[in-house]
């Protein structure tokens, strides 16, 4: 898991939650980054 300044944004998950061991909250995937991940998993 990365961090805000690291990604320049709020990292994201598969699921909005936060980092047990280190204070990361993350943001949920909106749908259409779903679609692109899978996409994209097959190149």
């Amino acid at each position: 898991m990365t961090h805000l300044t690291t990604a320049g944004q709020i990292p994201i998950g598969a699921s909005s939650g936060f980092n047990l061991y280190a204070y990361t909250p993350v943001r949920g995937m909106r749908h259409s980054e779903i679609e692109e991940v899978a996409r994209d998993f097959g190149r």
